[in-house]
C-alpha cells in the first residue's frame, strides 16, 4: 500500500534537511503542535542518528514505511531490548500499543516513515 504523498514538492528540503541536521534527522508535522486530535508526521533519519526512546502513555501509535530499511527496538521498563522489527518494503505497517518504550533507527540512507498519533504532539519527545 502507498499513501499518497503530500510533500512531492518539500521532500528534498527535508532529506537535506536531515542531512545537514546535527541530529541528522528532520521531522515534518501536518499539524500544529497543540492540535488535540489525530497527527500525521513525517520522520526522515540517517543512519547515524535515531529518534530518541520514548513511551507514549496517553495513546497507540501507528508507523508506516515510506522509504529506506528502519528499525524499531523496544524496550522493558528496565531498559532492556525485548523486540526489534524491521520496517520496510514488504514490512510496512507497525501498531505499537501505548506504554511500549520504543527508539526507530535507519539501517540506510533517507529512510522515513509516516507516524500516526493522537495529538498534541511534543516533539522534544523525538
Amino acid at each position: 500500500m502507498r499513501i499518497q504523498d503530500p510533500l512531492s514538492e518539500n521532500l528534498g528540503t527535508l532529506v537535506k534537511q536531515s542531512q545537514e541536521f546535527p541530529r541528522r534527522r528532520a521531522l515534518k508535522s501536518f499539524h500544529e503542535a497543540n492540535y488535540p486530535g489525530s497527527q500525521v508526521l513525517l520522520n526522515i533519519i540517517q543512519p547515524d542518528s535515531y529518534t530518541r526512546p520514548h513511551c507514549r502513555f496517553y495513546t497507540d501509535e501507528s508507523i508506516i514505511h515510506r522509504s529506506g530499511i528502519l528499525c524499531s527496538i523496544h524496550f522493558s521498563e528496565g531498559g532492556e531490548v525485548y523486540d526489534a522489527k524491521i520496517i520496510s518494503e514488504g514490512s510496512e505497517y507497525m501498531f505499537l500499543p501505548k506504554n511500549t518504550i520504543h527508539t526507530m533507527v535507519s539501517l540506510e540512507e533517507n529512510s522515513s516513515f509516516w507516524m500516526i498519533v493522537q495529538g498534541p504532539h511534543d516533539s522534544e519527545i523525538i
